[in-house]
């Protein structure tokens, strides 16, 4: 039903205009900004781990390299570097949550999902393939500087990709797939190297650039969340 306006409305404008002041807006800003939350610590156990798991990869290639003894010795380190990969998927998780759920509270519109279902598409079939990469992809691109915003239109969107996403995924899955084909019999007996030589070098790279992307996209918050506190306090 068609509403019409009150008697008395000021001016016969209806519907009113809004009533908010630039300090109602100024504190809903301050309110979203109370909840970021800085990865940098959680980044730097994530690297450490990271690092470690890199480490036990090489390691334990080596290891199998020299022969029968050095075989055996890497079956009981592949115990430990799995307990210290389970640790860095896990922290890994941990980070992605918290640097999506930042953008919320730099005051990010339009994200197209949340927090929990961009951790929960690391586990989905066919969609953990390639959601890595569109995720990733809208993280680095709402953490534009201001002035690459404003030199595409003022969208974010728009602004342009980092390859090193494209590049620690497409390796990361090419180590994940090695290393799953080493796990079976087939081939896990000890006289083709190549496989080995395949994960370990795939591990090395896609280890290094999840390294040099978390430190960037670390940076890119503190350096957004820096800029939005001193706009706000003057």
């Amino acid at each position: 039903m068609e509403q019409f306006p009150p008697s008395g409305a000021a001016g016969g404008v209806w519907p009113p205009p809004p009533t908010n002041t630039p300090d109602e807006g100024r504190s809903r800003l301050l309110a979203l900004l109370t909840q970021y939350r800085s990865p940098v610590s959680l980044t730097r156990w994530m690297i450490g781990f990271v690092a470690a798991t890199v480490l036990a990869d090489v390691i334990e290639t080596l290891m199998i390299l020299s022969g029968p003894a050095g075989q055996e010795s890497a079956a009981n380190l592949a115990i430990v570097s799995g307990l210290v990969s389970l640790t860095a998927g896990i922290l890994f998780l941990v980070w992605t949550y918290r640097i999506y759920k930042n953008l919320s509270a730099l005051g990010v519109s339009g994200l197209r999902t949340t927090p929990g279902v961009v951790v929960v598409m690391c586990f989905l079939p066919i969609v953990c393939i390639y959601k890595p990469i569109v995720n990733f992809g809208e993280i680095w691109r709402a953490t534009a500087p201001p002035e690459t915003i404003a030199e595409y239109g003022g969208s974010w969107r728009v602004t342009p990709f980092a390859p090193i996403i494209a590049c620690w995924w497409i390796t990361y899955l090419i180590y994940s797939v090695v290393s799953g084909l080493i796990s079976t019999e087939r081939f896990n007996n000890g006289s083709d190297m190549a496989p080995h030589l395949i994960m370990s070098l795939g591990s090395l790279i896609s280890g290094g650039l999840l390294i040099a992307l978390a430190l960037q996209l670390s940076k890119r918050e503190e350096l957004r969340y820096n800029e939005r506190a001193a706009s706000l306090r003057d």
